[in-house]
């Protein structure tokens, strides 16, 4: 269970590497904007127009980037679903299965002790009298 637990935080992990790359892919193109169009903010203030090849090599590097990451948590959610948790979901109802027929076996056995004990008692000569008259 707690590799599944794991595997499955990995995969979250990635998710949020993905929300992530998205942000910093935006505020790099609100900075080529800006730069563009000459504005200054406090994260353009020592760039000029000469920088946005560089920002849009940034902006595609983010792209690419968050690509791959979007395939790689789209495997990890295909594997873990299809794979993982199938196989142990077969693992633990195989062991529920076995549980519950011992169970079973366990309560017949029980049932065939109990119906014995019965038989020997109403055996008796004065408890097999008594049950007549009563």
């Amino acid at each position: 269970m707690k590799a599944i637990t794991a595997a499955v935080k990995e995969r979250n992990a990635c998710e949020m590497k993905v929300r992530d790359l998205e942000k910093q892919k935006k505020d790099a193109a609100q900075d080529l904007q800006d730069v563009s169009q000459g504005k200054k903010t406090l994260t353009t203030l020592f760039k000029d127009k000469s920088d946005t090849g560089g920002l849009a090599n940034k902006i595609d590097n983010f792209d690419r980037e968050i690509e791959s990451m979007q395939k790689l948590t789209d495997l990890l959610t295909i594997y873990l679903c299809e794979k993982v948790l199938a196989s142990f979901k077969r693992e633990k109802l195989s062991l529920y299965n076995r549980i519950l027929s011992q169970i079973q076996v366990v309560e017949i056995c029980n049932a065939h002790a109990l119906a014995s004990f019965w038989a020997r008692l109403l055996a008796i000569p004065k408890i097999k009298e008594a049950a007549m008259h009563a």
